[in-house]
């Protein structure tokens, strides 16, 4: 079958899940176009044709999607529409969030014909650091060319990923919340780029609840005003976190760097 049109759907706060998803769609065919989820104003309602694919990209939270990263994908229904699914996590495990994410495209009308669980830097700690990385991109780019050729034989059927149901709970974000310093110029772009508008818009340095403790605000403040260097429960936190995952990390670079395109062809077929 040809494809028209190359979709890649994202919520990627920190771009990380972006990157991935962007990557895979490249090695498909068709015209590719990008829906951005993490800002809810942006978000348009759509159907999609069986002449269509997409690549749907998500990051892992507690081992499962983020709650309100599923609502804003419920804005898309799919006619019988091909899709890659795929979660991004920092190498603890990923749990039940890719079940997650294939049991709810195919409610909304999606065949999930491929899957792939993609190591990315991990939000807390020092973890993963720069993943996705450009041999990682380069893969995820190859991935998405096995697919076209899964497509172009007209295989179309559902691919099979791990998880249990029901799913452990998770996907609510994490407690902490960013801290603001003297530094801060209050230019609002934290409160006008927050996925959850979460940042107060007459005063940048209060967070309410909604936070999902993504860290989006750390990384775009463009005078590095937002931070948790000085929050010591943090600090603590995700030392211990490194620590436990250490030897994790140790034994699955490795195999990740070097074994992650084998792993996801495996999945594809």
């Amino acid at each position: 079958m040809k494809i028209d049109r190359t979709y890649a759907i994202y919520f990627s706060p920190t771009y990380t899940s972006k990157k991935s998803a962007v990557s895979i769609a490249r090695g498909l065919e068709g015209e590719l176009s990008e829906i951005d989820l993490t800002l809810e104003e942006t978000i348009p309602e759509m159907t999609f044709s069986r002449h269509d694919i997409v690549v749907f990209g998500f990051p892992v939270y507690g081992g499962r999607i983020l709650h309100e990263a599923l609502e804003r994908l419920k804005s898309f229904r799919g006619d019988h529409t091909s899709c890659v699914i795929t979660v991004t996590y920092g190498n603890r495990h990923y749990d039940d969030a890719l079940l997650e994410l294939f049991n709810t495209v195919k409610e909304q009308g999606f065949i999930p014909i491929a899957g792939a669980a993609l190591v990315g830097e991990h939000t807390y700690g020092q973890i993963q650091v720069g993943r996705p990385n450009r041999d990682d991109l380069y893969r995820d780019e190859l991935f998405g060319s096995l697919v076209r050729l899964k497509i172009k034989d007209d295989n179309f059927s559902f691919v099979s990923v791990p998880g249990k149901y029901p799913y452990k709970e998770g996907g609510t974000g994490g407690k902490f919340r960013p801290e603001t310093n003297e530094q801060c110029s209050g230019c609002g772009v934290c409160v006008n780029m927050c996925p959850t508008n979460a940042i107060d818009i007459e005063d940048c340095k209060t967070i309410n609840n909604d936070c999902i403790a993504c860290f989006r605000c750390i990384r775009i403040c463009p005078v590095h005003a937002k931070s948790m260097n000085n929050n010591q429960e943090y600090q603590t936190f995700a030392g211990k976190f490194l620590a436990r995952n250490w030897q994790h990390l140790g034994k699955m670079n490795t195999l990740f760097k070097f074994c992650s395109f084998f792993i996801k062809s495996l999945r594809v077929f």
